[in-house]
């Protein structure tokens, strides 16, 4: 068993696989643009940190229950008035600043007019 093989075995006993996955690739790339042990560690690092981030939006989007991926593209400001109205507001809700400042958004309108739509976006 080589070294690379023992330090892999070690990542996915550690429940680091995607730095196991890549390991090999990134020390061939490492050695061949002259590239040092902190860079490595560094690129493996935010490989299993971007595969966590994605791993949580599928495991919640799973729980969500929603059927469909929905995007603002796909609203259509032209079918209702209020939606013609209201379109500065909404675009400014995708930015989510609400959030951050614990603003209430309350979604009210007849049947038809986008609340459920807007709100699975």
């Amino acid at each position: 068993m080589t070294e690379i093989d023992r330090l892999k075995e070690k990542l996915i006993n550690l429940r680091l696989k995607e730095m196991a996955n890549n390991i090999e690739n990134l020390v061939a790339q490492a050695a061949q643009h002259n590239r040092g042990p902190i860079d490595i560690l560094d690129q493996l690092a935010e490989i299993e940190l971007e595969y966590r981030r994605q791993k949580a939006i599928k495991s919640k989007w799973n729980q969500s229950k929603l059927t469909e991926k929905i995007t603002i593209d796909q609203f259509d400001f032209n079918h209702h008035s209020s939606r013609k109205e209201q379109k500065t507001h909404i675009i400014n809700l995708l930015s989510t600043d609400f959030i951050r400042s614990r603003v209430d958004v309350i979604l009210i309108g007849n049947p038809g007019v986008g609340k459920t739509f807007l709100a699975k976006c």
